[in-house]
């Protein structure tokens, strides 16, 4: 009996250190499946096209992520028969932080839907993302090229200009454009100023900016009516502010500082008269409150006349009235 009960109870440890195991193998597999489902709401893909040779998809990752080792992008557009495999590559800059990359190349973009699956090569080629994006909706320009600084004596200032990278038979060449365009002085980005230009060119005035100082720009530009995604900023150019401060700058100067210095007299001199009026006007006495008009006010002086009432009824005693008698 005893031996009976030292193997039941073995028996039943052996089936708790089963089911413990079974318990924590379960418990292990439906993390891994949480973390999985979460780590696919985390990628969000987003592409756009230039209209011209390539679609580029792209989405947010760790510095340590492999991109090639741990994800896959297939892609078809309407026109293939299959789809295709993108190559990917691990891309970082301050803009954006690390990423994956994938570049389609084509020739036609207009009118074209591209189905784009993102899947993840470890867990058995598992899409995370498929959609369908119609590349009319996703246009995003290309940067603008041939930025330029050019200098005008007569007026004083410096023009910029540039090109759109399209050739003139591209529909984006004619479409209307909204640009923006940041300048700075050399190595001082954080003075950096942004313009909305709604031309192809932009006047930037002599005066306005530091004299014998180096400046640098850059420029960018959206689609008014397609969407109004901009573009990356271009290359920046550099000019040299080597006008002297104009004739007209230094007048000006001048009359502000001959209306401080006005304004400084003007209240240096009413400063003076206060303290002159506090030490010498306010310590001659007044004739209206001296003994002698006091004396004249109450009839004590002979000749003048008792001030009588005002209304008053009583007898005229006064040395008109004598005289008038």
């Amino acid at each position: 009996r005893k031996r009976q009960r030292a193997r039941f109870w073995e028996a039943a440890a052996g089936g708790r250190r089963a089911s413990m195991g079974s318990w924590r193998s379960a418990a292990a597999g439906l993390l891994c499946l949480l973390w999985h489902l979460a780590s696919s709401k985390n990628v969000q893909l987003n592409c756009h096209n230039d209209f011209a040779t390539e679609l580029v998809c792209h989405w947010k990752v760790n510095a340590t992520t492999n991109c090639s080792a741990e994800f896959k992008v297939l892609y078809q557009s309407t026109l293939a028969k299959k789809p295709q495999e993108c190559p990917l590559q691990n891309e970082q800059s301050p803009d954006t932080g690390p990423r994956c990359v994938c570049v389609i190349p084509g020739d036609k973009f207009k009118g074209l839907e591209y189905n784009v699956s993102l899947a993840c090569t470890e867990n058995g080629a598992e899409v995370w993302s498929n959609r369908t994006w119609d590349m009319d909706l996703i246009v995003k320009p290309r940067p603008l090229v041939n930025l330029r600084a050019e200098k005008s004596k007569k007026d004083r200032t410096f023009i910029l200009t540039w090109k759109k990278d399209y050739a003139v038979s591209n529909s984006l060449y004619r479409f209307a454009a909204k640009y923006e365009v940041a300048y700075w002085p050399q190595n001082h980005t954080e003075k950096r100023s942004i313009v909305p230009v709604d031309s192809s060119h932009h006047t930037i005035f002599a005066d306005k900016l530091q004299p014998d100082c180096t400046y640098e720009a850059t420029v960018r530009y959206g689609l008014k009516h397609w969407g109004g995604t901009w573009s990356e900023w271009s290359a920046t150019t550099q000019w040299l502010n080597d006008f002297e401060p104009s004739s007209d700058k230094k007048s000006w100067l001048y009359i502000v500082c001959l209306c401080v210095i006005s304004i400084g007299l003007i209240l240096f001199g009413y400063l003076c008269c206060l303290r002159v009026k506090r030490k010498w006007w306010d310590g001659i006495p007044s004739p209206r409150k001296s003994k002698l008009v006091e004396d004249i006010s109450a009839g004590k002086w002979v000749g003048f006349p008792r001030v009588a009432p005002l209304g008053g009824r009583g007898q005229d005693t006064s040395h008109a009235s004598t005289l008038k008698r």
